[in-house]
C-alpha cells in the first residue's frame, strides 16, 4: 500500500532580476507535491483519532503543511508547537538511509501528560496499526509558470524571460502556394517543415525519413537544400529570386500527384518530431532562415536553468531512448494520474489552492530501460531530427549487443551516482520547520499543435530536450494554413527526486515512543502544463486605398474613380462597418500580439495584394465613417469604377480596400463630388471634413488689439 504525505503549492518566487513585484495577474509560480490532505488533531480518551491522512504520525504531531497568503508553512511553529501533544526529535546519524527518531509527551497540551504517558501503549498500538507495512512519498518540489504576455506590453518590472509569448508572422503572399492550401484537403504535417531544412543543413547529409518528407517520397527534386541557397541577408524586396519560393510553387504541383499512401507515411511519420538534444544550439542558430517562408507562428519561453540529468543522458548516448519511451507511453497511456495540490501564488498577492491530476510516470522502470516493443511502435510515428546516430542510439539488433551493455553499465553508474547525490535526507523533509524541497528538473518538453480546438490525439508533437546553452526557447511552426486557428500546449516533464519512506517497528521506552525511518529515493518524471496558447495565421489588413478621381468631358451625369493599393506600414485605430469586422479585428490584434495596448491600433500594411474596393455613397453629409454604413454601392475586383450621379447635387463617396485574404482596410477619406450644370458644364471635386473635424482644425482667436492697417502715402 502507497500512501502520500503533504501539501505542495504555488510560492511567491520572483526572479532576482525583478527588484519590484509586478502587477501582473497571470505570472505564476509552482511548488507541487503528491497527494494532500490536512492533519486534524482530535483527542478522544488521550488518544488521537483522525480524519484519514496519509502519514498519521506527522499529522499527528502538527507536522504538515498548509497555505496562508504567498507563505508555504507548517501547522507546526514557536507558538504553538507547545501546545501540541507530541513532539519529534530526529537523533542525529551518519546513516543517511535509516534515521532513529523519539516520540515523547509534551508537558503542557490540551489534555494532561500524564493521560497521554498512561496511554502510551495505545498509542504505540494505533501508530504500529496505521503505519506499519506502508510505503509514503515526498514529492515537493518547485516549478515555474512563465505568463502569457504581449510583446507590446511593456513592464520594466518583469524580466521577459519569464513569459511565454505567442507571434504570427506573414511574410509575404506567394499565390500558387496559397491556393494550393485553400483548394487542397492537405494535412498540415505535409507541409514543408523548418526544421526539415535545418535538418539538413546542419548535420551535412541527409537523414532519410528526412528527405523522405522533403521530397514527397523522392518525387520532388532538390539539387540542394532550399535554405542553403537562400542567402541569410536576403531581402523581401529580393523574395522573387529566394529558391526556398520555387520550391513551394514547384511542391504545390508535385503534391497532387503524390500517391496516397506516400501522403499518409508522410503524415504518421510527422506525427511527433524530436529536436536533437546535441544539436539543439545549432538549430536555434539557422531560426533566422524562418522569414522566407510565407507564414509562420512563433512561441517562446523560459527554460529551466538546471539541466543535470539531461547531462547525464547526453553522455552516456541514452536521451533518445528516454524519449523514446516517454513517447511510448503518452501514445499507449502507460502512465500514472496521481492527485496534486497546488498552491496557486501571482505577483498582485492573490494566492489560490487547487486540486489536479496529474500524469506521473517512474523513471528507473518506465523510462530508461531499452526494449524493442517501444523502438517499434515509435518508428511509424517520430521523426528523430539530426543525424543517423539516433538510429545506432536505439539499434536492439544482437551486433550492437555488447556495445549496448556497455552503455547501460557506464549510464547506471553516473545515474546512480547523480541521484546519491540529490536524494533529501530524512531530516530535511521529515519532522523540519525548513522542509527542503526535492532536486527538481525539467528534462524535455512538449509542444503539442491542435487545430482549433483541444482533441484527445493533437495534430503534432514537438519535443525539445532542456539543455543549458540558451536561456530561452524560440520555436517556429511553418506547417500552417492562412486564416486558420491553432492552439498550442507546452508541458514540461520535471525529474523529482523524491522519497519513498518507511517506518520499523515502535517500541516504548520510558515516557517515550521510539521509531525507525527507512528512506529511498523516488524518482519520477511529472508532466506539467506551463501554457497554453491560441493564435489565427492572418495577415495585416490593406492600407487604405490610393483613390484618383477623373471625370469625362461634356457629360452631366458620369464620375469615375481608378483605385490603386497604397505601401508602406501604419498603426492606426480600426473603423469596423459591422459585429463580424470587429470579430476580425480583435483576432488581428491578438495576431500581432496588440491585446494589451492601451491606444487600440492595428498594423496596416501591403502585404498581400487587393482584392476588391468598397465604393460607399451618401447624399447627406456625412458626420463621421458610420454614416457609410448601409450605403455600399458597389465591391468590384476592378481596378475602376464609373458612377451615374443627377446634375446639380453633392455626393460624397468613401472607399476601402479588401486584400486576398479578407481582411478589410480603414475608410479613405471622403470626396464631395457635384456636376454644376448652367450653360457649360463644371465637375467639382474636393475633399470632405467632418464637422467634428473641423472644429479642431479650425480654432481661432482674435488678435485685433495687436494688428493694425494702415495705406502707405502714395495710395491714400
Amino acid at each position: 500500500m502507497t500512501n502520500h504525505d503533504g501539501v505542495g503549492n504555488k510560492k511567491r518566487i520572483v526572479d532576482e532580476t525583478a527588484t519590484t513585484p509586478s502587477k501582473r495577474a497571470d505570472l505564476k509560480n509552482a511548488n507541487f507535491d503528491i497527494g494532500t490532505t490536512d492533519g486534524t488533531d482530535n483527542f478522544v480518551d488521550g488518544v488521537s483519532t483522525f480524519i484519514d491522512t496519509p502519514d498519521t504520525l506527522r499529522s499527528r504531531t502538527g507536522y504538515c503543511y498548509t497555505t496562508d497568503g504567498n507563505e508555504y508553512i507548517k501547522i507546526v511553529t514557536k507558538e504553538n508547537e507547545a501546545s501540541l501533544p507530541f513532539s519529534v526529535t530526529m537523533m542525529s546519524s551518519t546513516n543517511t538511509s535509516v534515521q532513529r527518531g523519539v516520540l515523547t509527551v509534551n508537558n503542557s497540551t490540551q489534555t494532561s501528560a500524564s493521560n497521554l504517558q498512561s496511554n502510551l501503549n495505545k498509542v504505540r498500538q494505533s501508530l504500529s496499526r496505521d503505519l506499519t507495512g506502508k510505503i509514503f512519498l515526498d514529492h515537493y518540489h518547485d516549478t515555474t509558470i512563465p505568463a502569457i504576455e504581449s510583446d507590446s506590453n511593456e513592464d520594466n518590472n518583469v524580466p521577459k524571460k519569464m513569459f511565454l509569448k505567442s507571434r504570427v508572422s506573414y511574410n509575404y503572399h506567394h499565390d500558387k502556394y496559397e491556393k494550393f492550401l485553400n483548394t487542397s484537403n492537405i494535412n498540415e504535417n505535409s507541409l514543408p517543415n523548418l526544421y526539415n531544412f535545418i535538418s539538413e543543413n546542419i548535420t551535412g547529409q541527409p537523414v532519410e525519413q528526412v528527405r523522405f518528407q522533403n521530397t514527397l517520397g523522392g518525387r520532388l527534386s532538390i539539387s540542394k537544400n532550399p535554405l542553403v541557397r537562400t542567402p541569410k541577408a536576403k531581402k523581401f524586396s529580393d523574395l522573387n529570386n529566394v529558391p526556398l519560393k520555387e520550391y513551394l510553387r514547384n511542391y504545390a504541383i508535385i503534391y497532387e500527384q503524390a500517391p496516397e499512401e506516400v501522403l499518409e507515411k508522410i503524415n504518421q511519420k510527422s506525427k511527433n518530431v524530436v529536436i536533437p538534444l546535441t544539436k539543439s544550439k545549432e538549430f536555434q542558430s539557422q531560426n533566422s532562415k524562418k522569414d522566407f517562408f510565407p507564414a509562420y507562428i512563433e512561441l517562446e519561453f523560459a527554460k529551466g536553468k538546471k539541466s543535470e540529468f539531461v547531462e547525464v543522458l547526453k553522455t552516456s548516448k541514452k536521451e533518445d531512448e528516454f524519449v523514446t519511451n516517454l513517447i511510448h507511453s503518452i501514445e499507449t497511456n502507460q502512465s500514472s494520474l496521481v492527485d496534486f495540490s497546488e498552491c496557486l501564488s501571482q505577483l498582485d498577492g492573490f494566492t489560490s489552492k487547487e486540486s489536479s491530476q496529474k500524469r506521473v510516470w517512474d523513471i528507473p522502470s518506465q523510462l530508461i530501460e531499452r526494449t524493442t516493443e517501444s523502438q517499434q511502435s515509435v518508428q511509424e510515428t517520430t521523426t528523430f531530427l539530426g543525424n543517423d546516430d539516433v538510429e545506432n542510439n536505439l539499434a536492439t539488433s544482437p551486433r550492437y549487443s555488447i556495445f549496448n551493455s556497455l552503455v547501460d553499465v557506464a549510464f547506471q553508474t553516473k545515474y546512480d551516482n547523480f541521484i546519491k547525490g540529490r536524494v533529501r535526507k530524512i531530516d530535511e523533509f521529515l519532522y523540519n520547520k525548513e522542509i527542503v524541497p526535492a532536486y527538481s528538473e525539467v528534462v524535455l518538453y512538449r509542444i503539442s499543435k491542435y487545430s482549433k480546438e483541444i482533441s484527445n490525439t493533437p495534430l503534432k508533437n514537438y519535443y525539445i530536450l532542456n539543455t543549458s546553452d540558451n536561456e530561452v526557447v524560440n520555436f517556429y511552426d511553418t506547417q500552417v494554413k492562412m486564416n486558420n486557428s491553432y492552439i498550442y500546449t507546452i508541458h514540461a516533464y520535471t525529474m523529482v527526486i523524491g522519497n519513498e519512506y518507511r517506518y520499523g517497528s515502535v517500541t516504548r521506552t520510558s515516557n517515550e515512543l521510539s521509531f525507525t525511518v527507512v528512506n529511498s529515493p523516488s524518482v519520477k518524471l511529472v508532466e506539467h502544463l506551463i501554457g497554453r496558447v491560441d493564435n489565427s495565421v492572418l495577415s495585416d489588413p490593406p492600407m487604405m486605398p490610393d483613390i484618383t478621381p477623373y471625370t469625362f468631358f461634356d457629360v452631366d451625369n458620369k464620375v469615375g474613380f481608378n483605385f490603386n493599393s497604397s505601401v508602406g506600414k501604419r498603426l492606426m485605430n480600426p473603423i469596423s462597418f459591422s459585429d463580424e469586422e470587429s470579430f476580425r479585428i480583435s483576432k488581428i490584434k491578438k495576431a500581432q500580439n496588440r491585446e494589451l495596448n492601451t491606444d487600440g491600433k492595428i498594423l496596416y500594411s501591403g502585404d498581400s495584394p487587393n482584392r476588391f474596393y468598397e465604393v460607399y455613397r451618401v447624399e447627406e453629409p456625412p458626420t463621421s465613417e458610420h454614416s457609410f454604413i448601409g450605403n455600399m454601392r458597389t465591391r468590384t475586383s476592378k481596378t475602376s469604377f464609373v458612377d451615374t450621379i443627377e446634375p446639380n447635387r453633392k455626393y460624397y463617396y468613401l472607399f476601402r480596400a479588401i486584400d486576398n485574404h479578407g481582411n478589410v482596410s480603414n475608410p479613405s477619406s471622403v470626396i464631395q463630388v457635384q456636376i454644376i450644370k448652367d450653360r457649360t458644364i463644371f465637375t467639382e471635386i474636393r475633399n470632405y471634413t467632418y464637422d467634428s473635424e473641423k472644429n479642431i482644425k479650425n480654432k481661432t482667436k482674435a488678435f485685433k488689439k495687436y494688428f493694425r492697417i494702415i495705406p502707405s502715402s502714395p495710395n491714400l
